[in-house]
């Protein structure tokens, strides 16, 4: 019989978790615009401030940044943890309280609200670097075509076409002509 309880408790501890993660996810999509737009404003408020008085504010920065450093030396790990993601310290405190589908719930939402603030920054540079060998891939086919003489031929001569007729163009405009087509 304990087998089937703890079974049951795995069930509803799982259903809590993977529900704790769409709602975590869904709410750290609907505030990441806001977050990314508040950032750029701070990024540019900073910028301007250092164009206004560079001297002053480089002393501003060198001493936040040191400030941070003896605040980060003088809090142990699992009190910045708790500082950095506040929803720890209600798991810490009842764990023991809660039902195993609550207690899904509650681990599910940490990791779907923390974990793509995570990975979609090493996402986007998976995908920057997927696009450049893709991009170098298509340098490299383009220089194979080149190689053989038929298709280097039908390649020099279709890209001197559309270079004499990009030049027309160029020169219609800079004469004031308005293209229809081209």
């Amino acid at each position: 019989m304990s087998l089937l309880t703890e079974e049951d408790g795995k069930l509803s501890f799982s259903r809590g978790f993977v529900e704790g993660i769409i709602r975590g996810a869904s709410e750290y999509s609907l505030g990441i615009v806001p977050s990314v737009i508040g950032c750029l404003r701070g990024g540019l408020h900073g910028l301007w401030a250092l164009a206004v008085s560079p001297k002053e504010v480089s002393k501003e920065v060198v001493f936040a940044a040191y400030s941070l450093g003896v605040f980060l030396s003088s809090c142990s790990g699992e009190e910045f943890l708790v500082l950095l993601i506040p929803e720890i310290r209600e798991c810490a405190e009842n764990w023991t309280e809660w039902s195993d589908i609550i207690r899904g719930q509650k681990l599910g939402y940490i990791i779907g609200k923390y974990s793509l603030e995570i990975f979609i920054p090493i996402g986007g540079s998976a995908a920057v670097k997927k696009y450049t060998a893709l991009k170098r891939a298509n340098t490299l086919a383009i220089l194979e075509c080149c190689t053989n003489f038929n298709k280097k031929t039908v390649i020099l001569a279709e890209s001197s076409k559309r270079a004499a007729l990009r030049n027309i163009c160029i020169t219609q405009v800079k004469n004031g002509r308005i293209l229809p087509k081209n």
